[in-house]
């Protein structure tokens, strides 16, 4: 039960970084970001 609970807390952590990475995706090229 408990490893239930700390992998849907990892699953929710997860969501942020996954909103970050699909939004980074999406920006135009330029020197930072080829």
């Amino acid at each position: 039960m408990l490893a239930e609970v700390v992998h849907s807390a990892a699953d929710f952590a997860n969501q942020p970084l996954l909103a970050y990475g699909l939004s980074s995706s999406r920006r135009a090229p330029d020197a930072i970001h080829p």
